[in-house]
This record gives structure tokens, sequence and C-alpha cells, in this order.
């Protein structure tokens, strides 16, 4: 078995195997021929300076995008080794896992990683992913050994930075919020790699070692060399970064959104009581409640319905264009509208419903039409903006003859953002 740092003297060995420690496991990514792909860095043993980058392609990345954790020690069976000059000028390895290759090498081993040792994992949020709260770094400044964690929240543009040294070396930011504390973390060098591979409102991100200061005075966090960036780490959930309401049954609540809407509070739990059909025998009072945005499909949201006889008129979705169609009955072209799936989720429970015409025009922000025009990047970046975003949603359950139903009235967002 060969060290990290003995990559360089393999040579000719028919069944490579090479002993390394997961230091930074990165989001997977899609590569430009539609196969999934892995990324792990990997640092010697014995000398954390030095690392390579295990590349799982196909079923391997697929295959281990949960089986291993950071400061897992494993072994790595490559398809293959390449090299590549990094911005240092200095060759980086290269371990390249590929279904597209031969899985069994001429001696009979198999290409794959195989588990060697594991720090225990504890239940819940254990001592290897403790970290300062945000709202807590201004007692730690000019420390270099802090350890933070957030949901992202945002991902800055990549910089070139010149240093005192005259050399340009790269700078991106990213913001991580904890339940209503944010703090900017300029990742440099290498370690933007991993900020380069995060999803806004969706990924959590633990950082070791960072340096904490000040700047144009707020509370700034920069990497160090010695920093491992940890995507999803176990033990966390976008749960515990953002404030989830709890419902209010003993007390009732009125909420204020930012277009100066107030309503009485309900539950999702007491509205899903609703929308059983045997406890359900008449109309429920309208209301509201005040949630979080789960998860929202803008994928293809739209029907068509003909302004002139209001039918809904039938139509083929492209996978990445709408075109426009005529109405049969009346030879008009028909108008696209919204139909958007939304998950909404409280202190209580969560709520799966659909948002039609106007009612998701004011939620989303554009009209149909507008949206249309939109590139698929576009439509991604306008349905990361909203997720995890507080709002208040009024309601009414009616019966109806298939059962209740629910009829979302109005949303509007609230002041401030979930987290």
């Amino acid at each position: 078995m060969w060290n990290v740092r003995e990559i360089a003297d393999i040579n000719g060995t028919s069944s490579p195997s090479v002993k390394g420690i997961i230091v930074q496991k990165l989001a997977p990514t899609t590569g430009d021929d539609g196969r999934e792909q892995l990324d792990l860095i990997v640092s010697d043993c014995d000398n954390s300076a030095i690392k390579a980058i295990v590349q799982c392609f196909g079923s391997f990345a697929s295959t281990n995008q949960t089986k291993f954790q950071p400061y897992d020690t494993i072994d790595i069976h490559p398809s293959y080794i390449k090299w590549e000059m990094d911005g240092r000028q200095q060759k980086t390895y290269i371990l390249v896992l590929d279904d597209s290759y031969n899985t069994t090498y001429p001696d009979g081993g198999k290409v794959g990683l195989f588990l060697l040792s594991r720090i225990d994992i504890t239940p819940g949020i254990n001592e290897m992913y403790s970290s300062v709260p945000l709202n807590q770094l201004n007692t730690h400044l000019n420390k270099k050994d802090v350890s933070i964690v957030g949901l992202v929240t945002r991902i800055g543009d990549v910089k070139m930075i010149k240093t005192k040294k005259g050399r340009g070396v790269e700078k991106q930011d990213i913001t991580l919020s904890n339940k209503g504390d944010t703090v900017v973390l300029s990742c440099w060098g290498d370690k933007g790699s991993v900020a380069r591979s995060l999803r806004s409102n969706t990924d959590i991100l633990f950082v070791t070692n960072v340096s904490v200061q000040t700047f144009a005075g707020r509370i700034q966090c920069n990497t160090t060399f010695n920093s491992i960036l940890t995507v999803n780490p176990t033990g966390y959930s976008i749960t515990n970064f953002i404030d989830v309401l709890n419902p209010h049954a003993a007390t009732p609540v009125k909420a204020t959104s930012s277009e100066g809407n107030t309503a009485q509070l309900t539950s999702i739990s007491g509205i899903n009581q609703f929308l059983l059909p045997r406890l359900s025998q008449s109309n429920s009072p309208e209301g509201a409640f005040v949630a979080c945005l789960m998860d929202v499909d803008l994928s293809s949201p739209f029907f068509a319905r003909c302004p002139s006889c209001k039918k809904t008129v039938p139509c083929n979705f492209d996978e990445s264009e709408w075109e426009g169609v005529d109405c049969t009955d009346c030879g008009v072209p028909a108008a696209w509208q919204y139909k958007v799936n939304v998950t909404f989720i409280d202190g209580s429970g969560s709520l799966r419903t659909i948002l039609w015409g106007e009612t998701a025009t004011q939620f989303v922000g554009f009209t149909a039409t507008q949206f249309n025009a939109f590139d698929r990047d576009k439509r991604e970046e306008v349905r990361r903006a909203m997720l995890w975003k507080r709002y208040i949603v009024e309601h009414s359950v009616s019966m109806r003859g298939s059962g209740p139903s629910l009829r979302i009235r109005a949303i509007s967002p609230m002041e401030g953002a979930a987290y």
C-alpha cells in the first residue's frame, strides 16, 4: 500500500493501492458528458500538507456520495493516475475512478474506495464538528484556529487579488447564516474550489482553522493554509440554521407582512387536520400561517389558457423552451399562466400545495410571460433566492364533491428572512 506522498513513485503497479485521509468532500456535480462526478481531497496520513484529489465518475460517484465522510481513512484503488499543475506551478496528483474503464485489474484486484478506519460518529451534532456560534465571533478576534458552520446563503464571484509580494491569488466570498446571524467567509486559493461547488440556500459548510478579523467595522473570516472545508457534515440539517416558526395554538397571534397584510395565524398541522376527509365536515374560516418555503418547482411551472373562452389549452412542453400555442376552438394565442408546486414548513409540520394564476405571479415576482423568457440558469437563480424565506400564506379550506380543498388566497414575504 502506497501513501499519498509516494504517488509519484507508483510506476507499473498493476493493482496500485493508495492510503489517505479525506479532508474535503465537495458537492456532487454533473460533467460535460452528463455523468455524475464526486471529488474528494485526501491528505497523506503522516503529513497533512501533502494532498491529492480523488475524482469519482458514474457509478463510483453515486455509490460513494454518502458512504464516506471527512476524516475517514480510505484505501484507494484508482482506474488510473494523472497529474495537473496548480496555480503555484506544482503538481497535483489525481486518482481517477471511472466506471467507463475496466473495474478489475489484470491481477484480479478491484477498482474502488474502501474504508480503513473512521472516527466514531455519535448521534446528533458531535464534538467532531463543534464550532463557535456566529454571534460570538467577536470574542475570537485575531485568532486563526476558529471553526465555524452555517447555511450557505450567498456565493460571490471569484476575484484575483494581488498580494504584497505581487503574486496573484484567487479569492471568493461566501456568506454563512445561522438563524439571523451572518458572516462573510473569504476562501483563498485552492479553498475556493470548494466554494465554487456550493449551492446557496441548500448546502451547509463547516470550516476549521479560520482567522477572525474586522473589516470596515464588521466581523470577517478568512480561510488559512490549515483550513478544512466540509460540505453538508454529518449531524446537521438545514432546520438547524433557520427559524422555523412554532405554532401558537394556545395564544392567537397576528403577523404583518412587508406589504402591510395582517392575519390571525394558524399552524400547518391545523390546516392538515382540516384536509382530512373524516374530520372536515364544513368550510374552515379564512386564516393564515407563517412558514418557510422548503421547496418550489420552477422547472415547468406553466399551463396555457385561452383568454377568450377561458379553456385550458393542451400543449407539450419542451425540456427548456415553451413555445406559444393557439386555442383550437377560438384560434387565438393562448396565454401562459402559472401552476407552481410549493412545499412550506413550520414548527408543526410541512404542507405541499399548488399556487395558481395571480397568486403565483405575486409569489414568484415575475409574470408567466416574463419567466418564460428566462433561460435555465436564470430560473434556477430565482428559485434559490426564494428558498427558506419566511412568508405569510393566507388560505381557506372549502368542502367540494371530492372532499376538502385548500385554496391559497394570497402570499406575502415577511419582514426579514427566515435565516
